[in-house]
């Protein structure tokens, strides 16, 4: 009697637990909750929850690095900074350089060329010529001129050494005149002319030494003049007259 109550009873208590578990079962399958049994809480409870962030400043862990972080400056150098590029860059104006003074004039030793220098005076010795024959009533029958080119043969005188000549030779009387009137291109030149007509009257003083007295009278007292680059030889019985007229024209 006694066993087949505690069977029973058993069987009952097994009922229980059965009923108790489909209702648990039953419960977390219309909420949807995981089943955890007893023993699978009890290690839940003992394992450190891991979603909780460490504290700052445990040890094995790396702070995070700050968003905005500044970059170092660079490390200087001693390379020379780069020249700026010339363009687009305006240069200085140049700064006006003061006027330099005028150098003064060279000085020379040389004397300064007198009134009777032709170049200078712009003197015709044409218009000398055309003056000597017409105050001293010369006709255009009694002379003839005497151009440049011929002065070469007469005296050997070089053209390319005359500024201008006006020379002429006279033909009335025993004594032919020769008168000439002529300028150097240069002092040197004048020197050169001065020499050949001297040398031409030498020879006429030898020619007339012992031919005619009077002729010769009149060659000695001829001179060949040179007034600045104007060299004359007024060979003439008029040249007195003539030298007169020369001389004022020049100056």
């Amino acid at each position: 009697m006694k066993k087949t109550f505690s069977v029973s009873l058993a069987l009952a208590l097994t009922m229980v637990l059965l009923l108790a578990a489909c209702g648990d079962s039953r419960t977390n399958a219309e909420t949807g909750a995981p089943t955890v049994s007893a023993a699978d809480e009890d290690k839940t409870a003992d394992k450190p929850d891991d979603t909780v962030p460490a504290a700052p400043g445990t040890p094995g862990e790396a702070p995070d690095a700050p968003k905005d972080a500044v970059n170092e400056p660079p490390a200087p150098t001693d390379a020379p900074p780069e020249k700026p590029s010339d363009s687009g860059q305006l240069k200085p104006e140049a700064k006006p350089e003061p006027p330099t003074p005028d150098a003064a004039p060279e000085t020379s030793d040389a004397p300064p060329a007198g009134p009777a220098e032709a170049e200078k005076t712009g003197v015709s010795l044409a218009a000398v010529r055309d003056r000597m024959l017409s105050d001293l009533g010369i006709s255009s029958a009694d002379y003839v001129e005497v151009s440049a080119a011929q002065l070469l043969n007469l005296y050997g005188i070089q053209e390319a050494d005359l500024a201008q000549s006006a020379s002429f030779a006279t033909m009335s009387g025993v004594f032919p005149g020769e008168v000439v009137l002529v300028e150097a291109v240069d002092d040197a030149a004048a020197a050169r002319i001065a020499a050949l007509l001297q040398t031409r009257l030498n020879e006429v003083l030898n020619q007339y030494k012992t031919y005619d007295a009077e002729t010769y009278a009149l060659a000695e007292a001829c001179t060949i003049d040179t007034d600045g680059r104007v060299v004359s030889m007024l060979l003439s019985p008029q040249r007195s007259e003539m030298r007169k007229i020369l001389a004022d024209s020049l100056g």
